[in-house]
């Protein structure tokens, strides 16, 4: 029961993530970096479920950061193509979602061998 509601906290943790990193501001300090509050949640999350648990997290956190991100490329009229320029098309994709949940499942496997660590208290957080 502990870990299932664990798991859904950090769901709701990496959804607000997302929404709250639209509103803080660039840290004029460090040169005007951006805050990326969801993949901190996700490694915590890496670290203290179990993998499969870890891998769920990675999909939502994957398909989040795609849609976030997500830019349309709109389609290349020629000056021949003046006849199809009327009927609206739809752009492409540059890299189609779902992609980073790799990055993420990457990111979480090495946080899985630092899970031991976390529980025998011999890893501290920074």
């Amino acid at each position: 029961m502990r870990i299932a509601l664990t798991t859904l906290a950090l769901a709701v943790a990496i959804f607000l993530g997302f929404v709250i990193q639209e509103f803080v501001p660039p840290m004029a300090f460090a040169a005007g970096a951006r805050l990326f509050l969801a993949p901190v949640f996700f490694c915590y999350g890496a670290c203290v479920l179990p993998y499969p648990l870890m891998i769920v997290l990675a999909i939502e956190t994957g398909f989040l950061a795609d849609f976030h991100s997500l830019q349309l490329v709109p389609p290349v009229v020629m000056p021949t193509d003046m006849d199809s320029a009327i009927v609206p098309s739809i752009g492409s994709v540059e890299i189609a979602p779902g992609w980073s949940i790799l990055l993420f499942v990457a990111v979480g496997s090495i946080c899985q061998g630092v899970r031991e660590l976390v529980f025998r208290g011999q890893w501290w957080w920074p």
